[in-house]
């Protein structure tokens, strides 16, 4: 297990809305959910970069969302930490379901922080919301 996190200089409603809006995926995750993903909807299918396939588990609007895959479960977390901050974090393990090692998740965590990067980033460009 492991977690990564990132501080955004933006207030966590403009963060939520940002990441929860299908059409921002492709600027920092580099793929989009795939058809049928609805991050508003519990129980929705998301298709990660590595071919692994997860279900949208829980969500509690502006907090956090629970996704448990097939290799591992991943919970985003969102955090105020002032009045312009949000903290972002990404919580992973391995499936309960499957019970797999915990090194594929190693491997995983760079590539969480190098797109929890590129989140920032393209939020804190963002002009309007």
């Amino acid at each position: 297990m492991y977690t990564v996190r990132v501080w955004i200089e933006r207030p966590i409603d403009q963060v939520w809305d940002y990441f929860t809006t299908p059409d921002n995926w492709m600027g920092w995750y580099g793929k989009s959910r795939g058809p049928g993903s609805d991050q508003e909807t519990s129980k929705g299918p998301i298709y990660w970069l590595l071919g692994e396939q997860a279900v949208i588990e829980r969500i509690l609007k502006g907090r956090e969302i629970r996704v448990t895959g097939t290799r591992s479960d991943t919970n985003f977390r969102f955090q105020k930490a002032g009045p312009h901050t949000t903290i972002v974090e990404v919580v992973q393990k391995e499936s309960l379901a499957t019970g797999n090692s915990n090194t594929p998740l190693i491997i995983n965590k760079t590539v969480w922080e190098q797109k929890l990067s590129i989140l920032k980033r393209k939020i804190e460009c963002e002009k309007v919301f």
